[in-house]
């Protein structure tokens, strides 16, 4: 600006700090970055704003179908926001602002922001509607730019934007957004970003009629997936909240079994298995799966299944536990459900005739009316009352039937439940306590990933005691249980 110039014949700078002292001169280099926005051409301030609604890092693809302008032009009237290093081209893109011309296709060319404060500044600059505008124009080209079979996978590109637009949409346009966050919710879930989550699951609430009757199936998935995602998130007061807000409203045997398992895993993480007993015992009330209420008739009862249990693998053969059919009945999956996260609790509560009852049913149940999820947990928490009862036959059928269903199956959310269970009652008996410790460690490990503080800790502290148990010297143990 003239105030700070070269002396070329004396190699030197000089100022005129009166002059200086009249200038309204930001307080910090970014502050005084930013103002020089103000004096882009329009067509340059507008695509610096723009830059700043896609995001701190963007294409410069993006920009272009945007603002409709060719990449080149883009290129060209950002070159003073690059000179001035408001905005900083990377890889590839630093060729095109230097050389010009077009570039060369599908080459992906991205841009970022020098610093937060520019882009955050940038954005403050924009008027609150005009900002709405931009984010929803951003948001449909971005939506319309994407093929149709990536929309799903790639939905975190756009959602944003609409969100951020939501005040200028059509109220049909609000359901398919409310709708939007649902799938953006799922995703976020899938990638164990539960925090995020919960903030899609609340955004599609604010954008769907809340009229239960019309919409239940809907509202029942969206709001059960909101409560387990604030347990996930370790928001535990705000997922017993959405509990009881929930409670009423949920009317079908799954949902009202999925609710009730969430509550319980709350229970646990507080130490609360007591009331976590009575939670499951409620819930196996209202499915009509629960025990009788005299101790000596829950007695008879569980003779009754072991009889069964044992009369079953007699009739289909051991190789039933692995390949009989999977439960199609979502009544019989839910009582499942409700009857393994009860065993938890009342293992924890030292509540053995609860243990017994839920082990057996379970077991009972995949024999009877097919393989579900928590079978594989049936199996190995099965082993485990065969180990105490010295039927250490029995312990190594169920409890290899276990580890080899859960193989198969697949999936994360129970397998540390099976490996811990398994390690905790049976592995040491029939293997070198080695191979527990591995199956610890990748108990702990699948915890991390799915957020699973409950079995992850019970994991850490078995691997540290059998590590202990087996010899390991001290300093290898404590080094190995610092770690966790």
């Amino acid at each position: 600006d003239g105030l700070v110039t070269l002396a070329a014949d004396r190699g030197d700078w000089v100022w005129d700090m009166d002059k200086i002292r009249l200038r309204d001169i930001a307080e910090t280099v970014v502050e005084f970055m930013v103002a020089k926005l103000g004096r882009y051409s329009g067509s340059s301030r507008l695509l610096v704003q723009l830059a700043g609604c896609i995001g701190h890092t963007f294409k410069l693809e993006t920009l272009a179908s945007v603002s409709g302008r060719p990449m080149r032009d883009v290129a060209a009237r950002l070159w003073a926001p690059v000179r001035d290093g408001l905005i900083l081209p990377l890889g590839a893109a630093y060729d095109l602002f230097g050389r010009g011309g077009d570039p060369e296709e599908g080459q992906l060319l991205r841009c970022k922001f020098a610093h937060d404060r520019i882009q955050e500044a940038t954005l403050s600059s924009i008027p609150k509607r005009k900002l709405g505008e931009m984010h929803l124009k951003i948001g449909r080209v971005t939506y319309e730019h994407i093929p149709e079979s990536e929309r799903s996978e790639r939905i975190f590109e756009y959602v944003g934007h609409f969100n951020l637009g939501v005040e200028l949409l059509a109220p049909d346009e609000r359901r398919w957004l409310g709708d939007l966050n649902l799938q953006a919710g799922l995703r976020a879930k899938d990638s164990t970003a539960y925090a995020g989550a919960v903030q899609y699951f609340e955004r599609a609430a604010s954008l769907l009629d809340d009229d239960w009757d019309e919409e239940y199936t809907l509202l029942a998935t969206l709001h059960l997936e909101r409560v387990e995602c604030l347990y996930l998130a370790g928001d535990t007061d705000g997922a017993q909240a959405a509990f009881e807000e929930l409670s009423p409203l949920v009317r079908t045997p799954s949902h009202i079994a999925t609710l009730s398992q969430v509550m319980m895993r709350i229970l646990q993480t507080e130490n609360r298995v007591e009331e976590g007993v009575a939670e499951g015992l409620r819930c196996l009330g209202l499915l009509g799966a629960g025990p009788p209420a005299d101790p000596k008739a829950v007695e008879a009862r569980m003779g009754e299944l072991g009889a069964g249990i044992g009369a079953l693998i007699a009739e289909k053969g051991p190789q039933a536990l692995l390949e009989g059919p999977r439960a199609e009945d979502p009544e019989i999956v839910a009582v499942c459900g409700v009857l393994q996260e009860t065993w938890i609790c009342a293992l924890m509560a030292s509540n053995l005739p609860m243990v017994a009852f839920t082990t057996l049913s379970v077991v009972h149940i995949s024999l009877e009316h097919g393989i579900t999820e928590v079978s594989p947990a049936g199996y190995v928490a099965q082993a485990a009352l065969c180990a105490l009862q010295g039927d250490y036959d029995g312990a190594r059928l169920f409890g290899s039937s276990g580890l080899e269903l859960a193989d198969a199956m697949g999936g994360t959310r129970l397998r540390p439940m099976v490996l811990n269970t398994y390690g905790n009652f049976t592995g040491h008996m029939v293997a070198p306590l080695q191979r527990n410790v591995d199956r610890y460690e990748e108990s702990y490990r699948t915890c991390l990933r799915t957020g699973d503080r409950w079995w992850g800790a019970w994991a850490a502290h078995w691997a540290r005691v059998h590590r202990f148990l087996k010899g390991d010297v001290l300093d290898d143990v404590h080094g190995r249980a610092v770690a966790y």
